[in-house]
């Protein structure tokens, strides 16, 4: 059973990445590897997912590694965060 389970966290300890946060982060190379497929087929893109699930994390990685956007011309808004709360009254 312990070798069993050695083997789980290896293969656990490969998917997990720090962001730029300095949090955790299972790497979702299935949920970018079929943005970047279905890049050019005229469809729009939404990415759902429960709260602090990474969804940002996956499209910013999409902007970086296939759009070739630099750091400076992404633009982060954390509208649950209080320092942002002029910017969200009147929609939430």
């Amino acid at each position: 059973m312990k070798e069993y389970n050695n083997k789980l966290y290896k293969e656990i300890e490969k998917k997990v990445a720090i962001n730029q946060k300095g949090d955790f982060m299972i790497e979702r190379t299935k949920y970018l590897d079929q943005l970047i497929n279905t890049k050019n087929n005229g469809f729009p893109k939404v990415i759902t997912g429960i709260r602090r699930c990474g969804k940002s994390d996956i499209y910013t990685k999409y902007l970086k590694e296939e759009c070739r956007v630099s750091d400076e011309n992404i633009l982060v808004v954390e509208l649950d965060d209080d320092k942002n709360i002029e910017l969200r009254k009147g929609y939430l």
